[in-house]
């Protein structure tokens, strides 16, 4: 019986472990190879199309200008001299040129169906009225050459590994075979002999004092059940682990997204200003022109320095608030000295436009609300009527209520002014989205109020909602109401 196992171990049947071992090492290294593999195809992919797509960055950078100053001044052969230079450009396979109407001036090349980049660009000429657009310019670039690179690389990829693979399982293969194998064979047949064999020693070869086997061997019995619980424990604590690497993951890729969105939204929010300063800064310095349109642009100047400021100071409540930067602490409040407060902010506004604000305070005498006084008034109420008044109609009214509804206060900001669209009205306290308008005299915003509004609203334990008609659907009743709903001091 002990020749036949020795034999056993030199020539393995299927299903050994050896076989065992160098399947999983097969398997696990096969599923290995096709995720680095997919990782580095794709990232090389990202990059060769991260390459092609400067060529947009070039024709932005040094074509755009000379190319609309050609359309400016109708020259032809300029026009066709610099679209020619475009489509000359690696990977761009059409190009067209079109007046602002969407007459076609120039088509160079075809336009392919798949794997491939196209952006349209607008042609501003900037003359002395500032910047017109004279038309556009329609670029595609192909990626045939890129899935091809990366088709390549895949099967290069894939049979280097594949090559690697093997030759790694078969040196394994041959490592368990002559070192672990015919010991635990040994091992299992002293295990499961009925009699006492003697004493149990590993094959000559591997006699060595101390060894791992031979400490396995001395104790194999007492380890077991230290083993098992060790290995439940292993288990427990990895569950954990990946539950607290989930719950972390999804917390900061929320928190990277909200981030993302928003500096999207600064950034669409700040170049208007910006355009307007830098424009205004540019007509001051190349025009002769009179003290009254000198005081017009440094006006315009001031209002967009100022919008911006409002922006960045929105921005940076909102962070402070949401990283817990900024403590709020809720004490009770008087609602007639905050009602009190926001008309006199509000009255030179309230002036210009000739609106009357209505405060109607159903609350009995002491009766007040939990919430931080200052940023109540400052930014909540603030931004809410600010809003009212924006979108307000001249000698219009606006009504601000306060009223007890069980254990909370309920106050109310109304107003008879444009009103909203459902579609706007479901994004207002979404900071992700653009959600600014322009108000009933040209009155511009940050866009970032109401978000700010609802920031603090949940800091108070508290709630807003919002309900609106447009004058486009109801020309008779229309305007916006804000509820916010704070809890009552005890």
């Amino acid at each position: 019986m002990a020749k036949k196992s020795e034999k056993s171990v030199f020539w393995p049947e299927f299903g050994t472990i050896e076989l065992r071992i160098a399947f999983k090492i097969v398997f696990f290294s096969t599923i290995i190879a096709l995720m680095m593999t997919v990782l580095q195809i794709s990232v090389d992919y990202a990059k060769d199309v991260d390459n092609v797509n400067r060529h947009f960055k070039t024709i932005e950078n040094s074509y755009l200008k000379s190319l609309a100053t050609s359309l400016w001044v109708m020259d032809p052969n300029q026009i066709n001299t610099i679209s020619q230079g475009i489509h000359s450009l690696p990977d761009v396979t059409y190009t067209e040129v079109t007046w602002d109407n969407g007459e076609t001036i120039v088509s160079l090349g075809e336009r392919p169906i798949d794997n491939k980049l196209e952006r349209t660009f607008q042609l501003l000429y900037e003359g002395q009225k500032g910047k017109q657009q004279v038309g556009n310019i329609t670029v595609v670039l192909s990626l045939e050459e890129v899935v091809e690179r990366s088709f390549d690389r895949i099967l290069l990829i894939l049979l280097t590994n594949g090559l690697k693979t093997f030759a790694v399982c078969i040196f394994i293969f041959y490592i368990v075979r002559k070192h672990i194998t015919k010991n635990l064979i040994k091992i299992a047949n002293y295990l499961n002999s009925k009699e006492s064999p003697g004493t149990l020693t590993l094959h000559e070869n591997d006699r060595k004092k101390d060894d791992e086997l031979a400490i396995v061997v001395d104790a194999i019995n007492t380890m077991q059940l230290s083993l098992e619980e060790h290995i439940n424990e292993l288990k427990t604590h990895k569950v954990e682990l990946e539950e607290t690497v989930r719950v972390k993951t999804k917390a900061l890729k929320e928190s990277f997204e909200e981030k993302t969105s928003l500096l999207r939204i600064v950034c669409h929010d700040l170049a208007n200003p910006l355009s307007i300063i830098s424009g205004s800064a540019e007509i001051l310095t190349s025009l002769d022109l009179s003290p009254e349109k000198t005081k017009e642009r440094y006006a315009a100047i001031q209002r967009a320095s100022h919008m911006m400021n409002e922006i960045l100071l929105n921005v940076r409540e909102m962070e402070s608030v949401a990283s817990g930067k900024k403590t709020i602490k809720l004490t009770p409040v008087d609602l007639r000295e905050v009602f009190e407060n926001i008309c006199f902010v509000f009255r030179d506004r309230l002036i210009e436009k000739n609106i009357q604000i209505n405060i109607d305070n159903q609350l009995p005498s002491g009766t007040m609300c939990m919430a931080d006084p200052v940023t109540l008034s400052n930014q909540v109420l603030s931004n809410l009527i600010s809003n009212a008044i924006k979108f307000s109609f001249q000698d219009s009214t606006i009504d601000l209520i306060a009223r007890q509804e069980g254990d909370q206060v309920h106050i109310i900001v109304r107003d008879h002014g444009v009103g909203m669209s459902q579609e706007h009205l479901a994004e207002i306290f979404n900071p992700k989205r653009q959600t600014t308008r322009i108000g009933t005299e040209g009155e511009v915003g940050t866009g970032f109020g109401m978000p700010l509004v609802k920031t603090f609203m949940e800091k108070y334990g508290g709630e807003v909602e919002v309900e609106s008609t447009s004058a486009d659907i109801d020309p008779e009743k229309h305007g916006s109401s804000f509820h916010l709903y704070l809890k009552m001091a005890s």
